[in-house]
């Protein structure tokens, strides 16, 4: 009876020690609602493949700020505590020796190490997913010309100071102004305070499009100010708050990541690779932006309380 006892002790101790396997996602940077998006699709793709695999999978999250340094020591952790893999969500290219050196390593030992957005300069990875910047170019320009003659008015473009373009690489954002005549580019903060800074000048402006390159631009949810000679208004970026714009219409169209996509399609990637050895067919996935117009406000609303 003891032997009996002793025997159903380890196996449950075995059972606790062991759990579900697990894939750690990484979030680099400050606390963003982007990366809800993104751990959300990553945990729905550990439900979706646990079956396919008949395995328990956990996705562990772990929120460091930007640094490669830290990066390193965070996945170095996850390979000796047993995760399966993981998942690295960056807004900002990270890069570094002590990095480099980790992912090697990490990759000799066949750790898979997947990143979303931005890349890990010199860091050998198992693959990655973005945006597909040509096809959103396609889909943004697409989305002006339906707006007829107001789609092809001059342009009036704000970015965020010190940030790169949301959605859009720098080539995509240089062919996108090139092909329209753009009246004025600024960059500033938040949008509200410097229409209200420099409304004279704006007033100068005629009939025109108000382009915002990125989503943070509005995250004073401060309404925008009313501009007669605006005919619209397009975000790139998107971000909860957006729906406030969209709901009253100060905002025609705003075009965002699929962070939920991001996440969903590393994870699969992982899983594929860990219980049946599948290696993807392409180390880089592209994938198409996410559109909204004014009239799919609730839709976006939804989308955001999904991912939340």
């Amino acid at each position: 009876m003891k032997k009996i006892v002793y025997a159903l002790f380890l196996f449950v101790s075995s059972c606790a020690l062991w759990g579900a396997d697990k894939i750690v996602f990484i979030a680099c940077g400050e606390a963003s609602a982007l990366f809800s998006g993104g751990v959300n699709g990553a945990k729905a793709a550990a439900k979706l493949m646990g079956g396919k695999h008949s395995a328990e999978i956990e996705i562990k999250y772990l929120s460091l700020k930007a640094d490669q340094a830290a990066l390193a020591g965070a996945l170095s952790k996850a390979y000796v505590e047993g995760a399966k893999g993981a998942v690295v969500f960056t807004n900002e290219p990270l890069s570094g020796a002590e990095l480099s050196k980790t992912a090697q390593d990490l990759s000799a030992k066949g750790f898979p190490l997947c990143v979303a957005g931005a890349e890990l300069e010199g860091a050998k990875i198992f693959s990655h997913v973005g945006t597909d910047s040509k096809k959103a170019l396609s889909m943004l320009n697409s989305a002006l010309n339906s707006m007829g003659n107001t789609g092809k008015l001059p342009l009036f473009c704000v970015g965020k100071a010190g940030e790169k373009a949301d959605v859009l690489r720098e080539p995509e954002v240089n062919a996108f102004e090139k092909s329209r005549t753009v009246l004025k580019k600024v960059e500033t903060v938040f949008y509200s305070a410097y229409a209200a800074e420099n409304s004279v000048e704006i007033g100068r402006m005629d009939a025109h499009g108000l382009v915002l390159l990125n989503a943070s631009l509005l995250a004073d949810m401060l309404p925008l100010p009313k501009d007669p000679d605006r005919r619209f208004a397009l975000c790139l970026g998107g971000a909860p708050y957006v729906a406030f714009y969209l709901d009253n219409a100060s905002i025609d169209i705003c075009m965002m990541d699929d962070y939920y996509g991001f996440g969903y399609c590393l994870v699969r990637d992982i899983c594929d690779f860990v219980y049946g050895a599948v290696v993807p067919a392409s180390q880089r996935t592209l994938l198409s932006p996410l559109l909204f117009r004014k009239s799919d406000a609730k839709a976006f609303s939804k989308l955001w309380k999904d991912w939340m």
